[in-house]
C-alpha cells in the first residue's frame, strides 16, 4: 500500500511541475520581460524554458567559451522597446557565482536606452543600476545597446563572505604594519 501511495505522490508532483513549466506564451513573455529588467530572478534553465515557450531558437549553444544565445520570433518589450536577441551567461566574480541575462536593443544608442531604463552613468561612464540583489547594466555594441541583468550579485551570503574577507585583509594589514 505504501508503494502505491508513493507512486501517486510522485505522479502528482510530476503533474504539478509540468503545469508550472508549461506557462502560456503570454505568461512566459511577462516573466521573461521581468527577468531581463531585473524585476524578477530566475535560473538559466527557467530562462531557456521561457524562451522556448515563446518559440525561441538557439543561435549559439552555451559552452565554456561562449554564452547561450537565442532569438525569439515575436519581440519581448523592455522599457517599451522590442528585443528579439537574448543571451544567458553563467558568471562568477570574487564574491561567487551569478547568472546574467542579456538582450540586444538593435539600432538604439546607449543614451536612448539609458534614458528609457532610468540608468545614469557613474563617474567612470559605466551605466549600472542596482535593482535589489541584481545589477542592470548597459553596454554599447556596434550601433546597438546591450542590456544585461546580473542576477544575485548581492546576496546575504556573498555580503557576509565579502565582509569577512575585508576584515581578514584589514587585520592582516594592521598586524603586518606593526612588525
Amino acid at each position: 500500500m505504501k508503494i502505491k501511495q508513493l507512486v501517486v505522490a510522485i505522479a502528482a508532483l510530476a503533474v504539478a511541475a509540468a503545469a508550472q513549466a508549461s506557462d502560456s506564451p503570454a505568461v512566459a513573455k511577462a516573466k521573461l520581460e521581468k527577468v531581463l529588467t531585473c524585476e524578477q530572478g530566475a535560473d538559466p534553465e527557467e530562462v531557456a524554458t521561457l524562451i522556448k515557450t515563446l518559440g525561441g531558437l538557439s543561435i549559439v549553444q552555451a559552452s565554456p567559451l561562449s554564452d547561450a544565445e537565442y532569438t525569439v520570433p515575436n519581440p519581448v518589450e523592455l522599457f517599451g522597446r522590442p528585443v528579439t536577441k537574448i543571451s544567458i551567461h553563467r558568471g562568477m566574480n570574487a564574491d561567487g557565482d551569478f547568472n546574467e541575462y542579456g538582450a540586444l536593443f538593435s539600432g538604439e544608442s546607449i543614451d536612448t536606452v539609458a534614458k528609457i531604463a532610468g540608468i545614469s552613468p557613474d563617474a567612470a561612464g559605466t551605466y549600472r543600476k542596482e535593482v535589489g540583489g541584481h545589477d542592470l547594466i548597459l553596454r554599447p555594441e556596434a550601433g546597438a545597446t546591450y542590456i544585461t541583468c546580473a542576477n544575485d550579485v548581492r546576496t546575504i551570503v556573498k555580503t557576509i563572505k565579502r565582509t569577512a574577507k575585508n576584515v581578514g585583509k584589514a587585520i592582516n594589514e594592521a598586524t603586518t604594519k606593526k612588525e
